[in-house]
């Protein structure tokens, strides 16, 4: 029977391990949906109790007709070894009253030789009254008393040897039923984990869409140009070697046409690989402005743009997955960067691709060092 695991312990219902099965929805998580997770999760722990109250009950069931049928068998044994102790005490006796029988006979006691030849069999002689009478009155209470012992010792080994039969049965129903609960509170503890680990999931992913929501908010109201917080740019790293780029804050910068730079340019040697900031998807586009680029829509809904490659990376298609780090490019000077420096012109904008950019310095800042 398994029962080691909540007989000698508690449960720990601080789970200290979250067994998380299911994603974070594609959505924007929404406090009602972090309050319909916990609230699975209380009615989960809720029954996670009773069934380990059941089990503590079950099993401390188990555990007294344990100790009981143990205090049985050590009384029949014992009962037993007294038993046998007087079996002898009384096989003594009965050899005593076969030698003054004999010593009777041989003598020609009185009335002697009319019991013998009286008497139906040796049983009859040795137990019959008249030959009784002719033995002591130590002797004949000595052996009515072990008779009367060894009768009533039999009788107790007997019941105990029925109530431990009894016992054995209940104590192994016991056991079943403690095991089956318990194989039930592992289902619990199971469903339990898995919704605990959905609802601190889902706070932890409502919790960063709403630092998402606030720095965009902020860096809308800044025009953009103090940049975005990390929270709209969770595990974002440098677009390229730290060590081979070099940049600064051009944002605002005139630019032909009347317009002003919405981004900042990554200088780095030709063909330098370029990486995913970010898991997302990546769609390609040729224009004569940004030349070979590539919008980088990641997870969480901000989006990256990459101008002036000078080609993709293999495997890299339209639509296609990336991966944080994946090399999805190459460093150039296309579009109408031709016969410049090799840079990568690169723009954040929070909320996605139709939203406005925001100053990316910062952030490549700290990414890039």
């Amino acid at each position: 029977m398994r029962l080691s695991r909540w007989v000698r312990i508690g449960l720990a219902l601080g789970v200290t391990g979250w067994l998380v099965t299911s994603a974070v929805p594609a959505w924007p998580i929404t406090e009602e949906d972090v309050e319909r997770a916990c609230a699975e999760q209380d009615a989960a722990l809720d029954a996670l109790v009773a069934a380990r109250a059941r089990l503590d009950e079950a099993t401390t069931q188990w555990e007294l007709l344990t100790i009981e049928l143990d205090a049985v068998s050590t009384r029949e044994q014992n009962l037993s070894a007294i038993l046998e102790d007087h079996e002898g005490e009384l096989a003594q006796l009965e050899r005593q009253v076969d030698e003054q029988a004999v010593e009777l006979y041989m003598s020609g006691g009185a009335g002697m030789n009319q019991i013998v030849f009286t008497a139906g069999s040796v049983d009859e002689l040795v137990t019959g009254q008249e030959f009784l009478e002719t033995i002591t009155a130590v002797d004949i209470s000595s052996l009515d008393d072990l008779t009367a012992l060894r009768a009533e010792l039999e009788r107790l080994r007997s019941e105990l040897s029925l109530t431990r039969a009894e016992l054995t049965t209940k104590t192994d129903e016991a056991a079943n039923n403690a095991a089956l609960l318990e194989s039930a509170a592992e289902d619990h503890l199971a469903r339990y984990e898995q919704l605990a680990g959905d609802c601190k999931e889902l706070y932890a992913a409502y919790q960063a869409e709403k630092a998402r929501r606030e720095a965009e908010e902020a860096a809308r109201r800044s025009g953009g140009s103090g940049g975005i917080g990390d929270a709209a740019t969770p595990g974002f790293i440098c677009p390229m070697n730290p060590a081979a780029v070099s940049f600064n804050d051009s944002w605002g910068a005139p630019r032909s046409g009347g317009r002003t730079h919405k981004g900042t340019d990554v200088m780095a040697p030709y063909g330098q690989p370029v990486m995913a900031v970010s898991n997302g998807t990546a769609y390609l586009s040729v224009s004569s402005l940004g030349g070979i680029s590539i919008w980088l829509s990641s997870d969480i809904g901000t989006a990256y743009y990459y101008a002036h490659l000078s080609g993709y990376a293999g495997g890299v298609g339209n639509g296609g997955r990336v991966e944080t780090g994946q090399v999805i490019g190459y460093n150039g000077n296309t579009g109408n960067a031709a016969g410049g420096a090799p840079h990568v012109h690169f723009e954040i904008h929070p909320g996605g691709v139709r939203n406005g950019a925001v100053n990316p310095y910062p952030t490549l800042k700290r990414a890039c060092g």
